[in-house]
């Protein structure tokens, strides 16, 4: 190793701050402070983060009261026009370089540089990270103040500019040369993100080299990584040679093996121009240093727990998780890592990584530690006897409430636990408005309606707090009432998407869409999806649902994904097209779905009802009609996505009888290949009086080639398989269903035991004898 004993090493230390901001710089007043003490030059670039559009863009610096002598100005995009009168005089332009003739400022006096951009904007692409101007003073020794500030920044006719000042530099030489080091890391041999030095392990130092020098040379820059020991000695160090042109940057890596002990060790990275040299004693001796360390040991921040409330019954588990932030914004899952003390080991333990035991009731604190830091966390643990529920959150039962002046609504709070169990807790919950002059609320939660606008309720439980927000309107304007869907039900096929359509409903039955506003959730995300924008997609076949809510009220629609191979739904239809009963009377109705195979299914069980005027006359779940008063409505039967409708007239007993209904023998039958059904129609009258209409119906079949039936209302089964046979009369229809069976082949028609009744002592068994009840009266056994 060559020594250097007679070499003086003289080392023009340049010191650079470097001052990076978000703030955007474009006509807000906004100012940097930069300090000149005891310095002699100072140097100050704006650059943009986007530049685009900027001819004929105008550009003012303005500088406050300094001493100081302008002594370059270089433009970038701009360039100088005549300068403006200032209270301390003209600033001189030497050439259209923008050099400027010795120009001072004085102490009382603040200057104003101006520009106007004439080269951007002529065709020219955008360009990002561009510097705009950059002016270097120079600090008179006679300057009664120590300190410049860059007041303001205006940009005109400007689009899509941002600018902000990325660093000013304060020097004690005049060689003037930048690099910054951006995005620092470490890696493991790995790849691995490394937070923390480990003993005998290898590291690589990734980062991103600037070379800020603002000239055309191609210049020669390393990039080295030094381990010192906790008496700031240098152990270890490497680096790496680049070649970086002006305003470019570099990706570089450089690795270095840690030795087995690293207690109080730390990294600092450096970047340099010139050459590495080193002498005998380890340190590193280097030429041109331009930027002194700019990465420093990455050090523990904060750290922080998923909670800072645990609760659990007596002899139960809680898991801690515990991450670490670091001064590089980088952080690290250290739950295994970090030391834990708990407070009262008898009440809950804590192990090494941070799983707790409840012990017995009570409460404890834990502290939670890393890396030898003050950085605590305290935590209080929750012990409650074996048994007993856990709160684990708080909700309030509606996101948003409506109400009038001088009308209330109950705001209702509940209690999450563990358990998933859920316990009204109102009556204890502590309750706050933001503005009593809108709503006020009440110890019981009744929020009353004061004024017309907004307000926040707050719900205050076990140190848990919810909001929701209570809308209040003029009680003549409409106020709402309810949200309505596109549809009650979807039929999808998989890969299918719907978009749904959500509208609040008010008082007089207008309408406000709301879909963006509403909030969905699928009950199944297996079968159906469903975004934010209310899109319904289908993923795979069954049936689930689907809640909208908003504002407090909630709708459910029901969604079957279905196989596209098989007959989707095409109608759903009453058993008769309308009926007239007498009031106080009831009659059953028959409502059938039919899908696009013509073939069709009795679905009054599970159809939905609902009647137009319930004065007039009702409809419950089973189908039944009920005469109330005389007069007409409509009945509507829903199943998916479908509706059936028919009219109702409800008449007294006095009145002229008129037809109330047809129905064949049986709405379902089935019969074997070759032989014949006759179907006689039944009509249904007003005055509770029934007559065979049989010959006067008119019949038909939805399927000749499995069931045909006569003028007389005879059904001959053809060949196997289901058909809907349809009989008019007058205006009034109904239907049955026929299945053809295979003409031989005995269907299960019941089973049975070989006694009704068995007797058996303790200890005895007794051997059974089940067998099956076929549809011609035969029986087989099926005992195993």
């Amino acid at each position: 190793m060559k020594k250097f004993s007679s070499v003086i090493m003289v080392v023009f230390v340049l010191v650079t701050i470097m001052l990076f901001t978000n703030t955007a710089f474009a006509d807000n007043n906004k100012s940097i402070v930069i300090d000149c003490s005891g310095k002699t030059q100072v140097e100050v670039y704006i650059r943009a983060s986007e530049v685009s559009n900027l001819y004929k863009t105008q550009l003012d610096l303005n500088f406050d009261a300094a001493v100081l002598q302008v002594n370059e100005i270089v433009p970038g995009y701009f360039e100088a026009v005549t300068p403006q009168q200032t209270a301390g005089g003209i600033i001189q332009w030497n050439n259209a370089s923008g050099q400027l003739a010795g120009y001072q400022f004085s102490q009382t006096q603040a200057g104003v540089i101006h520009y106007e951009c004439t080269q951007v904007g002529k065709g020219e692409q955008t360009k990002k990270n561009t510097e705009i101007v950059r002016v270097k003073f120079n600090v008179l020794s006679n300057a009664g103040s120590t300190a410049v500030t860059l007041s303001k920044a205006v940009f005109s006719n400007a689009s899509n500019l941002s600018f902000s000042p990325r660093e000013y530099s304060i020097m004690s030489d005049s060689v003037v040369k930048k690099y910054t080091i951006s995005n620092p890391w470490f890696t493991d041999i790995s790849g691995n993100s490394v937070t923390q030095l480990m003993g005998s392990s290898y590291l690589n130092f990734n980062t991103t080299v600037t070379n800020r020098t603002y000239t055309s040379d191609q210049e020669s820059v390393a990039v080295i990584v030094a381990l010192y020991d906790s008496n700031n000695t240098i152990k270890k160090l490497n680096y790496i040679n680049n070649q970086i042109n002006a305003d470019q940057s570099e990706s570089v890596n450089v690795g270095l093996s840690l030795p087995d002990y690293v207690e109080g060790y730390y990294l600092k990275a450096y970047v340099v121009s010139g050459s590495l040299m080193g002498d005998p004693t380890g340190k590193p001796v280097v030429s041109n240093i331009v930027t002194f360390p700019v990465v420093s040991e990455m050090t523990v921040q904060s750290i922080y727990t998923d909670s800072n409330i645990y609760a659990m019954n007596e002899g139960t588990n809680a898991n801690v998780a515990v991450t670490a932030l670091f001064t590089d914004g980088s952080s690290k899952d250290i739950t295994s890592m970090a030391s834990y003390i708990s407070s009262d080991p008898a009440t809950a333990e804590v192990s090494a990584v941070g799983v707790v035991t409840g012990k017995k009731a009570g409460n404890v604190a834990l502290t939670i530690s890393y890396d030898g830091k003050s950085n605590t966390v305290p935590v209080d643990i929750n012990v409650v006897a074996s048994g007993m529920r856990i709160m684990k959150d708080l909700q309030i039962d509606l996101n948003m409430y409506y109400t009038v002046i001088g009308k209330s609504t109950k705001v209702q709070v509940t209690r999450i636990n563990t358990d998933q169990s859920k316990t009204d807790v109102s009556w204890d919950t502590s309750f706050t408005t933001s503005d009593a002059s809108i709503a006020t609320v009440n110890a019981a939660g009744d929020v009353t309606g004061m004024g017309v606008g907004n307000a926040i309720i707050t719900a205050s439980y076990e140190g848990i707090k919810k909001t929701t927000l209570v809308c209040v309107t003029n009680p003549s304007i409409p106020t709402p009432v309810g949200i309505r869907l596109d549809s009650n039900a979807y039929s999808l096929n998989v890969n299918d998407m719907h978009n749904s359509n959500v509208a609040l409903v008010y008082s007089d039955n207008s309408t406000t869409d709301i879909t963006s506003l509403a909030v969905f959730s699928s009950a199944n995300s297996g079968i159906v999806t469903v975004n934010t924008s209310g899109a319904i997609t289908a993923k795979a076949l069954g049936d689930t649902y689907v809640t909208i809510t908003h504002g407090g009220y909630t709708k459910t629609v029901n969604i079957s994904v279905v196989d596209p191979t098989v007959a989707r739904m095409s109608s759903v239809n009453f058993d008769a097209n309308s009926y007239s009963i007498n009031t106080g009377a009831t009659y059953k109705t028959e409502v059938l779905a039919f899908y696009a195979d013509r073939k069709a299914n009795n679905i009054r069980g599970i159809a939905t009802y609902t009647s137009d005027n319930t004065s007039v006359a009702t409809i419950d779940a089973s189908g039944i009609i009920t005469g109330v008063s005389n007069g007409s409505t409509v009945i509507k039967a829903v199943y998916g996505e479908y509706t059936a409708k028919a009219s109702v007239t409800i008449v007294n007993s006095n009145l002229p009888v008129t037809l109330n209904s047809i129905r064949p023998d049986s709405k379902a039958y089935v019969i074997d290949v070759g032989n014949t059904h006759s179907r006689p129609v039944t009509a249904s009258y007003s005055n509770g009086d029934t007559a065979n209409v049989t010959a006067e119906s008119i019949f038909s079949s939805s399927y000749t080639s499995i069931a045909t039936v006569s003028n007389s209302g005879v059904v001959t089964a053809v060949s196997a398989g289901s058909t809907v046979i349809t009989a008019v009369y007058g205006q009034t229809k109904t239907y049955a269903i026929v299945t053809v069976n295979t003409a031989g082949v005995l269907k299960t028609s019941n089973i049975s035991f070989d006694l009704n009744v068995y007797s058996v002592g303790m200890g005895d068994y007794k051997n059974t004898v089940v067998s099956n009840v076929y549809s011609n009266g035969t029986k087989g056994s099926i005992t195993a």
